[in-house]
C-alpha cells in the first residue's frame, strides 16, 4: 500500500505530512476523512477559510510569501460554490508524487557538464549545508547559493532575492 511504503521511505505516510504541511494541530485521519467525504478532498468553508489556513504561520506554508500562496490557491483550489471550496490535488496523488521521487541521484552528479547553480535556504531541513556541499564537491562547475532566513521552498519565502542570485549566475555564465 502506498502510504505503508511511503511510511518506510519518508517515516511518516503521506496523510502525516500532509497533516503537518496544513499545520494541523490535531491529526486527521484521512482514510477516515475521505470515507465521510464524498469526493475524499480537502475541503474548506470557501476561499477566504482556506487563504487563512496557508497563511497561519504553520506547516510548509508559513515562510511562503502572500502572494505565492494566493496563487498556490489560485490554481489549486476549486471553488464548488460560494460556501465550499476544495484542494484539487487528492492526498492519494500526492502520496504518488512522493513515491516517485528517485533516491539515487548522486550517481548523476559527476556527470553534469553545464554550470550548475545550487540555490538552498539557510533553514531547509531537506536541502541540507552537508548535501549541498556535497554537491558541489560532485559537480565540477558547481556555485552554491545559501539564502539567509529561507527554508526549504526558497522561490516562495525568498522571491526577490532567488530571482537575484538566478540573475546573478546567468549573468556570470
Amino acid at each position: 500500500m502506498l502510504t505503508e511504503r511511503n511510511k518506510r521511505k519518508f517515516g511518516e505516510s503521506p496523510y502525516e505530512i500532509l497533516n503537518r504541511c496544513l499545520g494541523k494541530d490535531d491529526f486527521v485521519d484521512w482514510n477516515e476523512w475521505r470515507d465521510n467525504n464524498k469526493m475524499g478532498y480537502i475541503s474548506f468553508q470557501g476561499k477566504k477559510e482556506a487563504l487563512k489556513r496557508f497563511t497561519s504561520g504553520r506547516g510548509i506554508f508559513k515562510t511562503w510569501s502572500q502572494d505565492f500562496v494566493e496563487a498556490y490557491l489560485e490554481c489549486g483550489l476549486l471553488e464548488k460554490d460560494s460556501e465550499t471550496a476544495i484542494l484539487k490535488c487528492d492526498p492519494e496523488l500526492e502520496a504518488q508524487i512522493f513515491e516517485s521521487v528517485p533516491l539515487d541521484v548522486w550517481k548523476y552528479a559527476d556527470k553534469v557538464s553545464c554550470p550548475v547553480l545550487a540555490i538552498r535556504g539557510e533553514l531547509s531541513d531537506t536541502f541540507r549545508v552537508d548535501a549541498a556541499e556535497r554537491l558541489k564537491r560532485k559537480i565540477a562547475n558547481c556555485q552554491l547559493e545559501t539564502i539567509a532566513n529561507a527554508g526549504h521552498f526558497v522561490p516562495m519565502g525568498k522571491p526577490k532575492e532567488c530571482a537575484r542570485a538566478i540573475t546573478d549566475f546567468i549573468k556570470r555564465n
